[in-house]
């Protein structure tokens, strides 16, 4: 059952020997180079597990975020209201706007890199 496209047994333990050696730089940016192809270039939708596991990690960064502001709002009560809401949030806002702003660049930048890619040509 072995075709032409089909790795042999020996390249595949290359590639899987490869794979674990991670500690060197090349391999290190192979392999994350090919975590988020594969994340970006999935095609099957994730378990529920998946979707529960990433939902509690949301909550998690929620909590920890929100046991902060608190923590900034408790600290800042002299002032109107709107000042202890700015000291208790202000900071995340910036933040989030800063890395926003970030990958919008990022995005753009790679949607322009791939535009000015030529396609590759197949075959002889």
């Amino acid at each position: 059952m072995s075709t032409s496209m089909q790795p042999s047994r020996e390249q595949w333990e290359q590639d899987i020997e490869a794979r674990q050696r991670n500690v060197v730089f090349p391999d290190t940016v192979q392999n994350e180079t090919r975590f988020w192809r594969n994340i970006i270039g999935a095609k099957q939708r994730l378990t529920r597990v998946q979707i529960i596991g990433i939902g509690l990690l949301y909550l998690l960064i929620g909590a920890i975020l929100w046991s902060d502001a608190a923590d900034r709002y408790r600290s800042a009560a002299s002032g109107s209201v709107w000042d202890q809401l700015k000291a208790a949030f202000g900071i995340w806002v910036v933040l989030f706007v800063a890395f926003g702003i970030l990958f919008i660049i990022l995005r753009w930048r790679v949607r322009r890199a791939l535009r000015e890619i030529p396609p590759r040509k197949f075959g002889p």
